[in-house]
């Protein structure tokens, strides 16, 4: 993880307790990026946040300008060493199953035209009769075969969510995926 310049001299500009918005303010960024940073340096341990409330503290041995120096090194080769890099995820899946492969086809939603990654598109696939319902009954009773044919349809997450194809699940459920049948 690499920080920006402008962040870490604002960092260094603040006081041992600051807001985000302090830090936004700071390092002309928005405070919903700065809350971003934010979050990851917390996840680096360079500084915590104090419980109950939205402020963030440094710690101690943040002091002398060479003990906030040793932090930022800490903060920019730590991560380069472990090769790993902590990032938030919404769901553990991101969104899309496609698991570790690179790139996957386009396919367009059915209600809104919207181009969308196969593997992200809800799909939803269902038997339709070529045959009207009471006719197919009348026939089925004579002995009749009646084939028919598989749709197959694409949603976009948000068509799929409107249609109630998916529902908006709590957020400790996100993470889990149910088993399909």
């Amino acid at each position: 993880m690499l920080l920006p310049a402008g962040v870490i001299a604002a960092y260094s500009q603040l006081g041992t307790v600051f807001t985000s918005g302090k830090l936004s303010e700071e390092a002309w960024i928005h405070r919903s990026t700065a809350k971003y940073y934010i979050n990851k340096i917390v996840v680096l341990r360079i500084f915590s946040k104090i419980p109950h409330r939205r402020k963030y503290q440094k710690y101690a041995n943040a002091r002398t300008f060479s003990d906030w120096l040793k932090d930022m090194v800490r903060l920019a080769i730590h991560p380069l060493e472990r090769g790993v890099e902590i990032v938030p995820v919404k769901r553990k899946s991101r969104g899309r199953s496609k698991g570790s492969k690179g790139r996957s086809s386009m396919v367009q939603c059915c209600i809104c035209g919207e181009i969308v990654p196969r593997d992200k598109a809800k799909k939803v696939s269902r038997r339709v009769s070529l045959v009207d319902s009471r006719l197919f009954k009348e026939l089925r009773q004579r002995g009749a075969h009646i084939s028919s044919r598989q749709e197959t349809r694409y949603y976009c997450v948000s068509c799929a969510v409107h249609r109630g194809v998916v529902k908006v699940r709590a957020r400790d459920k996100r993470k889990h995926r149910r088993r399909k049948r």
